[in-house]
């Protein structure tokens, strides 16, 4: 089994060489880390939360040019005023890298399963 520095490297080359089959996968796989976090990171206690409003904020953002990258985060600010930020799956937050762990080898197998389809149709 791969460790996710090789999942890294692996999805930045395939975002650079397909961008669209990455960003199919990335979003299908955007509402499931998000309801990741919400219901693993940000439920209960885990946070002494208050409001929600850092729970219902949770979102994904996805960057499209030469390559794809998705973004999860949130842009809430905490009432000492800091940011909680977005960040590339790979850059989380403490609250975030649980459900972008769990994530990761779906994501890389998916990836990869739909690169082996698109190959298929290309050889026909």
């Amino acid at each position: 089994m791969q460790n996710m520095d090789q999942f890294k490297i692996n999805i930045e080359n395939w975002s650079r060489a397909f961008p669209t089959v990455v960003g199919k996968v990335y979003k299908r796989f955007g509402p499931i880390m998000i309801s990741n976090v919400r219901v693993g990171s940000l439920s209960g206690q885990v946070l002494n939360r208050k409001t929600g409003n850092l729970q219902k904020s949770i979102k994904t953002i996805f960057k499209e040019d030469k390559d794809v990258h998705m973004f999860l985060g949130t842009d809430v600010q905490s009432v000492k005023g800091f940011g909680y930020g977005a960040y590339w799956m790979q850059k989380g937050r403490d609250f975030l890298n649980p459900a972008i762990n769990k994530s990761m080898p779906k994501v890389h197998n998916a990836i990869a399963s739909d690169l082996e389809k698109e190959f298929a149709k290309v050889v026909r």
